[in-house]
Formats: C-alpha cells, sequence, structure tokens
C-alpha cells in the first residue's frame, strides 16, 4: 500500500502506481471497487492460456444509490492478438473500454503519462493509441464493480470528458 502525501489527481496517481509496480501486471482500485470472488483466478487462467497478454479486462457493473446497475457500454470479449478489434468496437459502439478495471502488463505502461489535475478521457486516449500494440483479453461475466457518485472524477469533470471523445474519434481511431 502506497499513500500519496497529497492528493495528485486521478491520471497522476494512476501513473504513480504503474511506476511503482515491481510485478508483470498491475491494477489500480479504488476504495469503492469491488472484486469478484473470481476475478484474479480468471485473470491467471487467461495469462495462463495466453502468454503475451498485455490486457485482461472483465464485464463490469455500477454500484449507484438504486443498487447494481448494468452499464450502457458494448464490450469485445475473447482473445485478440492485436487491439483492431478493441479499435472496431470504439468506433461502432462507442467509446467505452474499461482501462480502469482492467490488469495491464506491467511495462506497457511506461509511457502512460498524465499532467498534475488532468481530467478528460486520458485512459481512453492512451489505450485508443496503442491498442494495435497490445494484446487483449475480456472475460465477459461481471467481475468488477465500481460505484458512480456525485465526487468522482468522471462526474466533476464531465464537460471535458465530453470534449475528448471528438478528439479521440478524430485524431486516434
Amino acid at each position: 500500500y502506497y499513500r500519496n502525501e497529497n492528493n495528485i489527481g486521478l491520471y497522476p496517481n494512476v501513473k504513480r502506481c504503474f511506476d511503482l509496480a515491481k510485478t508483470n501486471y498491475v491494477m489500480t482500485l479504488d476504495d469503492d471497487d469491488k472484486l469478484s470472488p473470481t476475478y484474479v483466478e480468471s485473470f491467471l487462467m487467461a495469462v495462463d492460456k495466453h502468454h503475451d497478454l498485455d490486457v485482461f479486462f472483465t464485464d463490469f457493473g455500477l454500484i449507484t444509490k438504486r443498487g447494481n446497475e448494468f452499464h450502457k457500454h458494448i464490450l469485445p470479449f475473447g482473445y485478440f492478438e492485436d487491439g483492431q478489434k478493441i479499435i472496431e468496437y470504439g468506433i461502432k459502439h462507442k467509446l467505452g473500454f474499461p482501462l480502469m478495471s482492467s490488469v495491464l502488463k506491467t511495462e506497457k505502461t511506461e509511457d502512460f503519462h498524465a499532467e498534475d489535475n488532468s481530467s478528460g478521457s486520458y485512459d481512453w486516449h492512451w489505450i485508443y493509441s496503442k491498442a494495435n500494440e497490445l494484446s487483449f483479453y475480456g472475460h465477459p461475466e461481471k467481475l468488477y464493480q465500481y460505484r458512480l457518485h456525485g465526487n468522482q472524477d468522471t462526474t466533476k469533470n464531465s464537460k471535458y470528458f465530453m470534449l475528448a471523445i471528438p478528439y479521440i474519434y478524430g485524431k486516434i481511431l
């Protein structure tokens, strides 16, 4: 466990986690995220079957004031030797790759950059811009949940996310 002295912001904190990782794979979790008891086992089975795996993700659920809810994203599942299918899904079904709930090969995160207090869809910018360099495995079960609340970066900075989406479509996809 590592705690920053000050709140450095969402993406700088994610970058710090990546930099501090001393394992082959890394995943960041917020204090209100929930992993299914079978998440780690599913990840290890995927890595065992696909030794070149760079990104492991699962379907996910939302925890709201109303209880557990489904997300609106359509995700590709299975093994993808390169990220072309991830890009195609991003174009066809709107952006929505669950990078923040993914396990990543640590060496592939070296170019994840984030300026202090950066907001916007940097995680999508990063994953879609390098998808063709990565192999993916998407597990179809909902093995991860996160809580929606008014203080999260997505809610507080939605205008930046909305501005980032046309940029990602126009410049990256």
